[in-house]
């Protein structure tokens, strides 16, 4: 028997609130990369589920592009470390791997042979790095007096030209790489958010938080002596102010036009002449509507948001496609017949289609305020979600906005539910919460984490004592200290004769109830500590945890196990079962769903 990987739900990009984030397309405008956490992200424009995952970086990444062979990925991070990978083999082996920033990279640009590249930053007496496939440099680019947001290098024409733009306010036109200063091109009023050549090489756009967008051509003049290069120069060809600060921006092919975003919410399409604007599409009224990054693909426009939200839009205007994203952990999943309830540290709330796995939608408002989600719950027909923030919310699904409130009196570390009340753990009790009343009651029993089934509640301790309730009259049925460390995961079994946990020092403990004995010993297989348990049956439960490994036990028999590594990157902090699927989401913020063949 193994586990078998059947459907995945990819994280979203890594974004910044009003601060712009660069990534880009194939050249064949059907993939696109993206930085989520420490992973680059590959996906396909016409595949939701298709996923590619980098894993060399171990900073998170801010920067990612295609060689325009397709074949291979210049990807940045933010500690300024540089890696060139294999696109096209699965096992994506580096080519390069250099600093050539201190800090976080904002930028990446190429020359069309893939033979030189720019990296832009930090400012450290240059915030632009030009080098080549060897790591070497190639040339300096010098102009600069603060951090470096941006750059471009000219396609399809000779010579190279690269423009940058950033903090400074600067916008600079270098020869090359390797690179010479040649002018400064602009002043602007405000940070130099994003600087594009357009296709044809002829013109580049510059846009940044002073609301202006400038248009520039640059003319190739002959040369000044009989062996020296030839003179450039740049003409501003029209300039236009719009609401709101601008973050990023992409031409069309045939570069009439140009299509920007911002922290106005809102993506607009402006003819490159005279900058009238052609079509403005709002996507939201929240902070995270802001719109980080936009670039070309096969079917249209890609837009990521602040909230990690990835919308598509068609030349025309109109929305294609809207995909809800998780960008980090995921805290909590919940399944029932039809749906897949899933939230993330990020503060987003996706309600999922179960059997396909497409986003349905993402609740908005504040909710549970960025807190994490520890428990989901469906009750009559609403969506219940307990948080860190000490709130119960319940929500009709079939509305986007969170509900009704319950407010309890300490943060929820975890909950289970039996009928009407929810059980809710926190470090020095367990409050019970019914659904129908609206009352709060607080039991005074020492709890981290809390699992039931119909009949019992059994809870974990910071101080590694397991007691187990009966739900009825409340009595307990057994305590005992079976760790000198905090139990951190607890299930129990359907008929509440077995519970399983998990403690801090990695332990799997095993529990008879009934005959009330423990083993500590047998079960210790995880390589760190165990997040979450579920149990299948009267013996058998999965168990997953922070060294990313997902096992079945059968508590009966140590020697009957299956077990797959390297489930999530950084650890497993989720897991739910339901009909004969497991779903596990992890603290790269990816959703795997899988069976057991």
């Amino acid at each position: 028997m193994s586990f078998t990987k059947v459907l995945s739900i990819p994280p979203g990009p890594n974004m910044t609130r009003a601060r712009p984030q660069h990534y880009h397309p194939s050249v064949d405008e059907e993939h696109y990369v993206y930085g989520s956490n420490l992973n680059v992200i590959s996906r396909n424009i016409n595949d939701f589920h298709f996923c590619e995952s980098f894993e060399g970086h171990s900073h998170a990444v801010t920067s990612a592009k295609f060689f325009e062979n397709g074949n291979f990925v210049i990807s940045g991070d933010e500690e300024g470390n540089v890696i060139i990978w294999s696109y096209d083999n699965p096992e994506h082996p580096i080519t390069l791997e250099s600093k050539p920033v201190a800090g976080p990279i904002k930028d990446l640009a190429m020359t069309q042979d893939h033979k030189k590249f720019i990296a832009v930053g930090e400012y450290r007496r240059h915030g632009a790095h030009p080098f080549t496939l060897m790591g070497t440099t190639a040339g300096e680019c010098l102009g600069h007096t603060d951090h470096v947001l941006s750059a471009d290098i000219r396609r399809n024409k000779r010579p190279y030209i690269t423009i940058t733009g950033g903090e400074d306010r600067i916008v600079n036109m270098y020869r090359g790489p390797p690179c010479k200063h040649v002018a400064q091109v602009a002043m602007r009023e405000g940070v130099v958010n994003c600087v594009r050549w357009d296709p044809s090489g002829d013109k580049f756009a510059v846009a940044g938080a002073d609301k202006l967008l400038q248009v520039y051509s640059v003319t190739i003049g002959e040369a000044t002596k009989r062996f020296g290069p030839k003179t450039i120069t740049h003409d501003l060809l029209v300039e236009k102010e719009f609401p709101r600060n601008i973050l990023s921006l992409c031409w069309t092919p045939d570069s009439s036009k140009i299509v920007f975003c911002g922290t106005d919410k809102a993506v607009t399409m402006v003819d490159a002449e005279t900058l009238e604007v052609i079509w403005r599409v709002v996507l939201g009224k929240e902070i995270g509507h802001m719109q980080n990054c936009v670039f070309h693909t096969k079917r249209g426009f890609l837009v990521f948001s602040t909230a990690g939200d990835m919308t598509l839009i068609d030349v025309e205007g109109s929305i294609v496609e809207n995909i809800p994203t998780h960008s980090s952990t995921i805290t909590t999943i919940h399944a029932t017949q039809n749906r897949l309830y899933t939230y993330g540290r990020e503060g987003n709330f996706i309600i999922w289609d179960r059997e396909t796995m497409t986003p349905v939608k993402r609740l908005l408002g504040k909710g549970h305020g960025g807190a994490s989600v520890t428990a989901i719950f469906e009750w009559n027909g609403k969506i219940v979600t307990c948080g860190h923030d000490s709130n119960i919310y319940v929500t009709d699904p079939d509305t986007d906005k969170f509900g009704e409130k319950i407010s309890t009196p300490y943060s929820i570390e975890g909950a289970a539910m039996i009928g009407d009340v929810i059980y809710c753990a926190f470090e020095d009790g367990v409050s019970a919460v019914n659904l129908a009343t609206k009352s709060v009651t607080t039991l005074q029993h020492g709890c981290m984490c809390i699992a039931t089934n119909s009949t019992h509640i059994a809870m974990g301790s910071e101080s590694g004592t397991v007691t187990v309730l009966n739900a009825e009259t409340m009595a307990v049925e057994y305590q005992e200290k079976v760790s000198s460390v905090p139990v951190k995961t607890v299930a129990i079994s359907a008929s509440g004769n077995i519970v399983a946990c998990g403690a801090a020092d990695s332990r799997v403990i095993i529990i008879d109830v009934e005959a009330k004995t423990y083993d500590n010993n047998h079960f210790s297989f995880h390589s760190s500590i165990p997040t979450n348990m579920r149990f299948i049956d009267e013996t058998r439960f999965y168990s997953v945890g922070l060294d990313g490994e997902m096992f079945l036990f059968d508590a009966t028999d140590r020697n009957t196990r299956i077990r797959t590594s390297h489930i999530h990157r950084q650890g497993c902090t989720s897991l739910e079962v339901f009909d004969g699927a497991i779903y596990t989401g992890g603290v790269d913020g990816f959703i795997h769903k899988w069976v057991v063949n």
